[in-house]
């Protein structure tokens, strides 16, 4: 059972020592396209992308390519193929892509491994469609869809969905031997989710096709393939209840960033540079052959390593250089130092209990100080839960991660 501690500060004035928010300019926005069937289509899952990326407060631009039944490289489909259809190489120049999702059909990953469909040329089709991006944007960075079965399974080639999936991402690594690139996770997460919320069907209605929920997870797992984002820092359900949202959004993040993952599914270079805080101690990981940090836009003299102390309040960002001599741009983070006024509580008419926390956290107010608010803080100084006191107040406490939590107490 998780436990989360929590601490109890009484803040006299709506301050708190460090307040985070990510911000990004207009200029910075990411450019996604989509390149796919109805696997992509159902539900518009890019559209659950980008509405998922902008609770991020990630500003993007998607378009979407998605025929139903087409594959990248089936030879019998043609100029309809997307391999060799001039309508897709049409798409991949009409902008400079940052990144290219290209999902195929899923079956002609589903035999045994390094196995392909003799009509289909499934990896030429991938690199064709990969050059073609690159020579548009040579930095530009392809995502293969690492995708689902059907639900049942398809005999002999796996008799459940789970099994089918595996075999699935088995052959997008045979492809990535090749293609280099990375592969989005996304069966690693069903598979979460088929074992651990059995009860939320993540395919449709045919057991083929994504339900809302399955393309809301596979959307979540596309983001957070693109953006090293801690997803409680995302408010976006996609109309689901927000218990499931939650445990979705907790399944994509952790099959991204599973170290296992980093080797299986060549991970470890796509993220855009992420910022974290600890006191005034910006860093990023440290994998970049380049780091230059910049303070409200100009750049700080010799601030170029993989961390930096911050002195002032304001906007810091991080300019890195990747392993292919491409640059890169982190999410701007906005850092205020402010004075405290803390009072320890044990004592005062103000209760929290208990402490830890299993499941439910109750707040108890005894005084009579009037119009008094409270919110809850995690360790990075995020909100995550804010509230008005009457006289008691029960919080459901399983969907936040352990650790040391903060509660601001406002009177006014």
């Amino acid at each position: 059972m998780k436990k989360l501690n929590i601490k109890k500060y009484l803040f006299s004035l709506m301050l708190i020592s460090i307040l985070i928010s990510q911000e990004v300019n207009a200029q910075d926005t990411t450019k996604v396209l989509f390149i796919g069937n109805s696997f992509t289509y159902y539900n518009n899952m890019p559209q659950l992308f980008h509405d998922y990326a902008e609770a991020a407060h990630i500003p993007i631009i998607f378009d979407m390519y998605a025929p139903g039944g087409v594959s990248v490289g089936d030879i019998n489909q043609g100029t309809s193929a997307h391999a060799f259809n001039p309508a897709v190489y049409s798409i991949i120049k009409s902008r400079k892509w940052d990144f290219v999702v290209i999902q195929d059909n899923q079956g002609r990953f589903i035999l045994d491994s390094a196995v392909f469909p003799s009509s289909s040329l499934v990896i030429q089709g991938h690199l064709m469609l990969r050059d073609s991006v690159k020579a548009n944007n040579s930095c530009a960075k392809m995502i293969w869809f690492g995708g689902w079965a059907m639900k049942n399974g398809v005999p002999p080639y796996g008799n459940t969905g789970t099994e089918s999936i595996n075999r699935i991402l088995v052959n997008y690594r045979v492809l990535n031997d090749t293609a280099k690139e990375v592969i989005s996770p996304i069966g690693e997460a069903w598979i979460k989710g088929i074992n651990n919320i059995p009860a939320t069907n993540l395919w449709d209605v045919d057991d083929t096709h994504p339900s809302l929920t399955g393309s809301y997870l596979t959307a979540s797992v596309i983001f957070h393939t693109i953006f090293k984002v801690n997803p409680s820092m995302i408010n976006y359900t996609g109309g689901l209840n927000q218990d499931v949202a939650d445990s979705l959004k907790s399944y994509a993040y952790s099959v991204v960033n599973d170290s296992a993952n980093y080797v299986k599914y060549n991970l470890g270079g796509i993220y855009t540079p992420f910022i974290t805080l600890n006191g005034n101690l910006l860093s990023a990981n440290k994998h970049y052959k380049y780091y230059q940090w910049y303070h409200n836009g100009i750049r700080i003299p010799l601030a170029n390593d993989s961390v930096y102390y911050a002195t002032q309040n304001g906007t810091y960002y991080l300019l890195v250089k990747d392993s292919t001599n491409c640059y890169q741009k982190s999410c701007a983070l906005n850092y205020i130092q402010t004075a405290i006024n803390e009072i320890d509580l044990i004592n005062d008419d103000f209760n929290a209990y208990p402490n830890p926390v299993k499941d439910e956290l109750t707040l108890e107010y005894v005084g009579n100080k009037g119009n008094i608010t409270f919110e809850i803080y995690n360790s990075l100084s995020q909100s995550i839960f804010k509230g008005n006191f009457i006289e008691k107040s029960i919080i459901k406490t399983s969907k936040y991660t352990s650790g040391i939590y903060f509660i601001k107490i406002i009177y006014r």
